[in-house]
Formats: C-alpha cells, structure tokens, sequence
C-alpha cells in the first residue's frame, strides 16, 4: 500500500516490483538448494528418518501445546 501515494501507476509498478523479486528468490532458492544437500552427506541419517520426522512431529506438537496462548 506504500505506492498508492505515487497513484495508480506507482502502485502497479511497485506491485509488479515486488512480484517479480518473490518469484525470482524462491525460483533461486529452489535451485540453490539441492546443490547444497549434494555437499552434506546424509547417508547416515536415511536409516533413521521415519523415526526422526516422527520425533520432531512429536515435538512441534509439544511445542504447540506449551506456546499456545
């Protein structure tokens, strides 16, 4: 709502702004990402995943539980 104070035209140039820069940093991020798991190697872990998902499934709903308001 920044750009509303330019008029009609600056608020759609700051909103096309801004829609742009939103797809393209999580288009990069999304690229970036598999490039950096490929260098940590989580072979170990694979053994134990469905136990570690389950546990911090298990936590964030303690966490909840405690944290709500």
């Amino acid at each position: 709502m920044y750009g509303i104070r330019y008029g009609w035209s600056g608020f759609a140039l700051l909103t096309a702004i801004l829609s742009f820069a939103t797809v393209a940093g999580r288009i990069i991020f999304t690229w970036l990402t598999p490039a950096g798991m490929r260098r940590i190697n989580l072979g170990r872990l694979e053994k134990y995943e469905l136990g570690l998902i389950g546990a911090l499934l298990c936590a964030v709903g303690v966490l909840i539980l405690l944290l709500e308001k």
